[in-house]
């Protein structure tokens, strides 16, 4: 609208802020979408107008125009928390689209089982699920992240034991707390903690007798007569990210990735 069009209005270019000017924010906007779109979110309007059109732009944004995130920082179940405004209103859309459960990846495990009513105490000891399932009145978590690798190791590799010795879990995460909780309970002499987050590492080792914290610095030693090395880390998903060179380990260590998607990733490449 133009100072012609209308009395007492005028054109301006820019808008006036008391904001430091952001150099991984350098775009500002009147509006976001969550101000424009119902709230809730309904599942039609989602999936319409959230999932064909504004998810497409602002994940172009991020990732091509300002540069500020990877595109595997931005993945469906972040989009989809965006939409509906976090973790618990996420699991009501869910619920309202009539799906019965849903698997969750990195790094949303941890919110999942925080989410929950109810969970088991394979969640529990892990503090993180990997499946949530929507019960008549609650959400129940659940992990099967540790079940999953010893059923994966016992098919894969059936020569390999817990017993043998020191097995190494890169990661600090939920996927990695699973898989800790999994190998000691199954006998595993000693789990050997290598995180690039040496507190998370502590953290996950703090009330696991023979789990040890490992700083990424310190691989080779942690990998010094392993058996068995775990990547827990999203490093490798869809092929993207990169791990650390494993040279130091043993000529007849065990590789296992708990990333499932490329089948044959770089990790056991």
């Amino acid at each position: 609208m133009s100072a012609e069009q209308s009395a007492g209005a005028v054109d301006i270019d820019r808008w006036i802020t008391d904001w430091e000017f952001s150099s991984r924010y350098p775009v500002y906007t009147r509006a976001n979408a969550g101000e424009v779109l119902p709230d809730p979110s309904s599942p039609l309007n989602v999936t319409m107008v959230w999932n064909k059109g504004l998810n497409i732009g602002w994940r172009q944004g991020y990732v091509d125009n300002l540069g500020t995130h990877l595109a595997e920082e931005i993945d469906e179940v972040m989009l989809t928390m965006v939409a509906y405004g976090g973790f618990p209103r996420a699991i009501d859309g869910w619920r309202a689209s009539g799906l019965v459960g849903v698997n969750v990846t990195v790094p949303h495990k941890p919110a999942a089982y925080e989410a929950a009513h109810t969970r088991s105490e394979a969640a529990i000891e892990a503090e993180a699920s990997n499946l949530l399932l929507f019960l008549e009145d609650e959400t129940f978590a659940d992990t099967t992240d540790g079940l999953g690798l010893l059923t994966a190791l016992s098919e894969q590799a059936p020569r390999w034991r817990p017993d043998l010795g020191p097995v190494v879990v890169l990661g600090a995460g939920g996927a990695a707390s699973g898989a800790v909780s999994a190998l000691l309970d199954a006998g595993a002499a000693q789990v050997r903690v290598v995180a690039r987050r040496p507190q998370a590492a502590e953290t996950l080792c703090m009330s696991r007798l023979k789990a040890r914290p490992y700083a990424i610095g310190d691989l080779d030693a942690a990998l010094e007569a392993a058996t068995l090395v775990v990547n827990a880390t999203s490093a490798g998903l869809n092929g993207e990210g990169e791990l650390p060179a494993m040279d130091a380990a043993p000529p007849e260590t065990v590789f296992m990735d708990m990333v499932y998607k490329p089948l044959r990733t770089p990790f056991l490449q």
